[in-house]
């Protein structure tokens, strides 16, 4: 979908950077949905940077924010980050409630693109 979106532009075509926020305890939103996401993006901006080479995937970072620690993985070109996936520890709590989430605390995920 991501190629034939680039294919059949105008040929006025520009990848636009993306973030992409992964939480990792809701039941709701499967966790394939994020990695789909990744993958038309990146599909998607080596489609129209074509004649100026690939994306490259950098290490995973582990970063760490008082109690959390978060993943995260950048897609580079040219050195320059145009896709940043970041996976987050989600709580299965809702804010000023005792109530779960929902009722299996299976480990899905919830993802967010800004």
């Amino acid at each position: 979908m991501a190629r034939q979106a680039a294919e059949n532009s105008s040929g006025c075509v520009a990848f636009v950077p993306a973030f992409v926020i992964h939480g990792d305890d809701d039941c709701t939103v499967h966790p394939r949905n994020a990695e789909q996401i990744v993958e038309q993006l990146r599909a998607f901006a080596q489609h129209v940077g074509r004649s100026s080479g690939p994306l490259t995937e950098a290490p995973e970072l582990r970063l760490s924010s008082t109690d959390r620690t978060y993943r995260q993985r950048d897609y580079l070109h040219r050195k320059r980050i145009l896709l940043r996936k970041i996976d987050v520890p989600s709580r299965l709590m809702r804010p000023g409630s005792a109530a779960p989430t929902c009722a299996n605390a299976a480990r899905a995920r919830t993802m967010l693109i800004l």
